[in-house]
């Protein structure tokens, strides 16, 4: 049995105004996860969508 899954990832970067907010920085979604020279890969419906 396959078993699918989606990822959601969100960076978030601190406020420079006010120490206790956090802003996104961005949100990527993926269904699948591939690694490569030490990094990670993400891919949403084929697509690459982002190297972390």
């Amino acid at each position: 049995m396959r078993t699918a899954f989606r990822l959601t990832f969100t960076d978030s970067h601190q406020d420079p105004d006010d120490d206790d907010v956090l802003r996104r920085a961005v949100t990527v979604q993926a269904d699948r996860i591939t690694f490569d020279d030490d990094h990670l890969n993400l891919w949403l419906a084929g697509t690459h969508v982002s190297i972390t």
